[in-house]
């Protein structure tokens, strides 16, 4: 993904560790947006990407299979704020370094999901295509990863469509350079709603325990993904990949990172969603 995990947040001890493992490695990272990072990295070299990515035992994406189906978790996902609601927010628009538009929220209390009596705190949305994690053998065209703070990313899976994914058209209309002068931060924000994001009520998520997806790799991140693909629309995802092909001068025009081993100590959990 890219480098966008918000850090600290919950005073539970149950996420102390992710807390901790977080901060420590995200030292780029502020929740205002993610700093320049101290590490030379591309898409196309990971092979060259910090210790961690290579030998860590918890890396992200992985390919999440439902056959068997995963164990299930005593816990619920309970999405509130305007996940329910359909409240607007005012969000900051930008492009990061690897080409990929991001969207930063004025309301550090806008949104957020509770797990096990901790609330994640949604701090900004960002893509990546194709898709970082699968379901099964299953790779949609688009994920989104809405990051929380503490740190939490929702993955939300995008395939080609009729209809359009109403944040990324605001990201990619308004990451759109209209003069060649720099833009005003008014002039790069706009209101967005999260019609459609959560889960129905009936839903399921899936759940492990993973990390960063791009370097520093940072292990730590709760991440839950939804495994009912929403709609884009194929103009959408060639506007998407032409963004990251022009600041990348990546020829395959992609931004995901290959899928991590699960290995036999990570479970996949289910979570179902109230």
């Amino acid at each position: 993904s890219c480098k966008c995990h918000a850090a600290e947040g919950g005073r539970n001890p149950s996420v102390s560790r992710r807390q901790v493992a977080f901060a420590f490695a995200a030292a780029g990272f502020s929740v205002a947006g993610p700093k320049p990072s101290a590490y030379a990295w591309s898409y196309a070299d990971v092979d060259a990407w910090p210790a961690l990515c290579r030998e860590g035992k918890e890396q992200s994406p992985v390919s999440l299979d439902l056959s068997p189906a995963p164990a299930p978790a005593p816990s619920s996902a309970v999405f509130g704020g305007a996940y329910r609601t359909g409240q607007p927010a005012t969000v900051a628009v930008s492009r990061r370094a690897d080409g990929c538009p991001q969207l930063d929220l004025d309301d550090p209390e806008f949104a957020w999901i509770q797990l096990d009596g901790v609330k994640y705190f949604l701090r900004q949305v960002h893509w990546h295509a194709p898709a970082e994690h699968a379901i099964g053998t299953t790779v949609a065209d688009v994920e989104a990863h809405y990051v929380h703070d503490p740190p939490l990313v929702l993955g939300v899976l995008l395939n080609v469509s009729l209809s359009e994914d109403h944040l990324l058209g605001v990201a990619l209309d308004e990451d759109r350079p209209k003069e060649k002068k720099k833009k005003t931060a008014k002039e790069t924000s706009r209101t967005v709603r999260l019609a459609g994001v959560a889960p129905a009520s009936s839903g399921t998520l899936l759940a492990y325990d993973g990390s960063l997806t791009t370097p520093p790799c940072s292990e730590g991140v709760l991440w839950l993904v939804d495994p009912v693909a929403r709609s884009m629309s194929a103009e959408q995802l060639a506007a998407f990949r032409a963004r990251n092909s022009d600041s990348n001068k990546n020829s395959n025009k992609n931004n995901a990172r290959p899928r991590q081993p699960l290995g036999a100590a990570r479970r996949v959990r289910k979570l179902h969603v109230n």
